[in-house]
Formats: structure tokens, sequence, C-alpha cells
């Protein structure tokens, strides 16, 4: 199973968050990578919306380090895949099939 995941809510509002983090000290992307533990590109594709999911560990940490709750900045992204209820694709292709009548 793969690990959770989380897409973030607004990137500008983690920008805003990163001017006024609880340690009183503005935090520049190089900074915020660092203490995260990420490349520059990714907390810049995380500001801009083109890298804007991470994993679950990750969002813990970056809302750890801005003060925040993660549900301020992050939705955890939800599985779609047909088969959790033991169904896989094929199967309810299968049942629907034997639900039509004969005309």
């Amino acid at each position: 199973m793969p690990p959770e995941q989380y897409r973030i809510v607004d990137g500008d509002l983690l920008h805003r968050l990163m001017r006024r983090p609880p340690s009183g000290a503005r935090l520049t992307i190089r900074d915020l990578a660092n203490l995260l533990g990420l490349s520059k590109s990714k907390v810049s594709g995380m500001i801009t919306g083109s890298r804007p999911v991470v994993t679950a560990a990750t969002a813990e940490r970056t809302c750890t380090v801005l003060g925040v709750h993660r549900a301020a900045l992050f939705l955890p992204i939800l599985s779609t895949s047909l088969d959790v209820d033991g169904y896989s694709e094929r199967s309810v292709r299968h049942d629907a099939g034997r639900g039509r009548r004969a005309g």
C-alpha cells in the first residue's frame, strides 16, 4: 500500500506562513527546504502549485515547523481504486452485464 498522501490547499497561505513562523525568523524557501529535508524545487512547487502532493510525514513536518494544524494547509488524497471493497473493475462490469434483460 502506498504511503498516505496530502495535497496542499493554498500555496499562497504556505508562503505567508513562512513569513511569520512561530520562531519569529522569516523562512526562505531554502530555509524551509532544509528544515523539511526537501529540495528547494519541491518547496517552491508546493507554493506555486506545480508540485502540491506530499507524504503524510512531510505534511506533518511542514505544519509543525509553521505552527499550524495539518488541516489548515493540507487535504488528504482519497483512494479512487475500484478494488477497495474487494471488487475489481472487471467484476463490476460483469455484474452490470447480468442485470440486462433480453429484449
